[in-house]
């Protein structure tokens, strides 16, 4: 599969999404990306820099990044400064799968992107998302933030 770059935020942060999908930005800090079948279901996407000197602490950042989810996710550290996590949410009438993903930018600057998916719960929209939740972790893979 073949990927597009965007960049955003004064090119601090580096996003990648198949050729064939559509990324509109619809402010400064988020995007919306629309997929070649059709209008939605979409991934919205949030994008945000920030300071932060209380976030000092592998633990205070795996709060941080935990705040609003569900206990006993794993937050999982990819190298020493990139933190992710996701989560399912579903109801009788509609799922949502969410990721976040957070940059430690020494010694108190943070980049934090958000992507979400949310979608009717029915066969066919489920059979629908499952294909594009499958293409998520190499588009988390491809993240790049500026030095």
């Amino acid at each position: 599969m073949n990927y597009k770059e965007y960049k955003f935020l004064n090119k601090t942060i580096f996003l990648y999404f198949p050729n064939d999908w559509i990324v509109s930005q619809n402010s400064i800090n988020s995007i919306k990306v629309k997929f070649p079948f059709g209008p939605y279901p979409t991934l919205d996407c949030y994008l945000d820099c920030f300071d932060n000197p209380k976030l000092n602490s592998d633990n205070k950042i795996r709060d941080y990044i935990l705040d609003g989810v569900e206990k006993g996710k794993e937050v999982i550290k990819i190298d020493n400064n990139i933190f992710t996590v996701s989560y399912e949410f579903k109801s009788e009438s509609e799922n949502l799968i969410a990721w976040k993903v957070l940059n430690f930018l020494k010694p108190r600057s943070f980049r934090e992107i958000r992507l979400s998916l949310a979608w009717p719960e029915n066969d066919d929209a489920n059979k629908i998302v499952s294909e594009i939740i499958k293409s998520i972790p190499e588009i988390l893979d491809r993240i790049k933030f500026s030095d």
